[in-house]
């Protein structure tokens, strides 16, 4: 869930301001849970989990994530990198860049509904897909990806000397443990 700095604040500070004037804050408390709940406010504690940039999880929060899953069950781990960012960071400067990454965790989500998205550092995303266990099934899901970037890069000519190299393991075969897992997909 995102987190916009102090919206829960905000909203508890309206609501103690309106219980100070004498109007019914019944209504407005329930409100303010149900946006929490319902995700249109995120969790407070998740602030520090969430890439600012991005607005996906970081990587200490993904990570922890998928360590938690990989006791239970198995998946594919994909680490994702957009090549020649550097070049497009040094050619169209770092507000591009940063653009460039937000679109790239855009086109990402839509491939973690049930699974797990962060950013690892600079120009580098992990998918975990949950339940993954079959090479063919990971590599769909890459195939997707890609496809959908090439897209975009017929949409945004800033994407036109970027790719992605993206790398796939799988805990069916690599076993369930984080590191060997990302060494393998790294």
């Amino acid at each position: 869930r995102m987190h916009e700095e102090g919206s829960i604040q905000k909203l508890a500070k309206e609501t103690e301001e309106k219980k100070e004037n004498g109007d019914n804050i019944f209504f407005e408390s329930n409100l303010l849970m149900s946006k929490v709940l319902g995700g249109e406010i995120g969790d407070p504690r998740n602030e520090f989990e969430i890439d600012d940039l991005t607005q996906i999880w970081n990587r200490r929060a993904g990570e922890k994530r998928i360590r938690e899953y990989l006791r239970l069950g198995d998946g594919a781990l994909l680490v994702i990198n957009l090549d020649d960012f550097g070049d497009l960071n040094d050619r169209y400067g770092n507000l591009a860049g940063d653009y460039v990454l937000k679109l790239v965790a855009g086109n990402l989500k839509k491939y973690s509904k049930k699974d797990y998205l962060c950013r690892l550092s600079g120009d580098e995303f992990m998918l975990f897909l949950r339940d993954v266990t079959e090479v063919s099934e990971a590599r769909n899901v890459v195939e997707s990806i890609i496809y959908a970037y090439n897209s975009k890069m017929q949409e945004a000519d800033i994407l036109e000397h970027t790719s992605l190299s993206i790398g796939i393991s799988l805990s069916s075969q690599e076993g369930r443990n984080f590191q060997q897992l990302f060494r393998c997909a790294d």
